[in-house]
């Protein structure tokens, strides 16, 4: 039941970050030298042949090297994935003058690339060359990736530099956790720092402090979600942050009038109190028929709602820039 929980948020959080992303697009004005002023003169397939162009050389090179791989020294393996992630960036950085949309969701998935790059090479330098444990390994990733991510996002406060920077930050805190309390780390310590890490990164975005805002707003609220299923089957109490947690950000959905931020929140209250009776109260009837009633009730009462009171009555809306 907690693997359906984490499918369910997981899922539901890719979709909301899809809707996100492009939600916190805002159209340019007229007469603006933005990207979207003109219209692409790249059509839709032509970018698609070109990123599979990409798969297909990265697909290629990745087989052949993995036959030399083996014959490679330490060094040479480290400095074969540092001049991957210079590609990368040199690459972006070629790309980045054309304004046309196409190359410049090219530089974002380029400069992506580049930062998973940064934070290989820094990890197998870490572990092939230094000889450190995996807990530190991860950290050294972690923070490379951070490292790396941050300034990139700097210059382009686009959706897949700002979840790599996010991702940085959740490995650099696992690994951490694991350097510090080294093998006799407990499990509550992982939810414990994952948990606040989203709600912050969720709070960045709905100040406007990391654009895309709403991407933030989604990752953080993602990784809030999941973070109690880490150690749920060992700290049952866990389950109440969980559901504090969806149901702070259906409260928040409803302020800024954010449906991807809804959807978030009823998956993710439906994975921990479905979790959560079947756990403790999967023996009885009553519970669960009991829930199963209200939350019909209430999705009738939201129709209604919906139906009957128009969104001019509720004021004009509230949203995250």
């Amino acid at each position: 039941m907690i693997m359906i929980g984490l499918a369910l948020i997981g899922l539901t959080g890719i979709v909301a970050l899809v809707l996100a992303s492009s939600r916190s697009r805002r159209p340019p004005a007229e007469g603006a030298g933005d990207v979207g002023t003109a219209p692409p003169r790249v059509s839709l397939g032509t970018e698609a042949v070109g990123y599979l162009g990409a798969v297909l050389v990265l697909a290629g090179a990745g087989a052949a090297l993995a036959r030399r791989w083996d014959d490679l020294a330490g060094w040479g393996r480290v400095l074969l994935l540092a001049a991957v992630a210079g590609l990368f960036l040199a690459a972006g950085l070629a790309v980045r003058p054309v304004r046309e949309p196409a190359a410049q969701r090219l530089v974002d998935v380029l400069w992506m690339l580049a930062v998973a790059a940064t934070g290989s090479t820094a990890g197998l330098a870490a572990a092939d060359l230094v000889g450190t444990p995996g807990r530190v390994t991860c950290l050294v990733v972690g923070l490379a990736l951070t490292a790396s991510g941050l300034p990139l996002w700097a210059l382009r406060r686009h959706a897949l530099q700002n979840l790599a920077v996010l991702a940085g930050l959740v490995v650099g805190a696992v690994g951490a956790i694991g350097s510090i309390a080294g093998d006799d780390a407990p499990a509550l310590a992982y939810p414990l720092a994952l948990w606040p890490l989203g709600v912050w990164w969720a709070l960045l975005g709905a100040r406007g402090h990391a654009d895309p805002a709403r991407l933030s707003v989604a990752g953080g609220t993602v990784l809030a979600l999941t973070a109690p299923f880490i150690a749920v089957e060992r700290y049952g109490a866990l389950y109440v942050l969980g559901v504090v947690t969806a149901a702070a950000a259906m409260a928040a959905a409803v302020r800024l009038r954010d449906p991807a931020l809804l959807a978030l929140g009823s998956v993710g209250l439906l994975a921990h109190l479905t979790s959560l009776v079947v756990r403790y109260l999967g023996d009885t009837f009553g519970v669960p028929a009991t829930l199963a009633v209200t939350g019909g009730l209430l999705i009738v009462l939201a129709v209604v709602n919906a139906r009957l009171l128009p969104e001019v009555r509720h004021g004009r809306p509230t949203s995250v820039p």
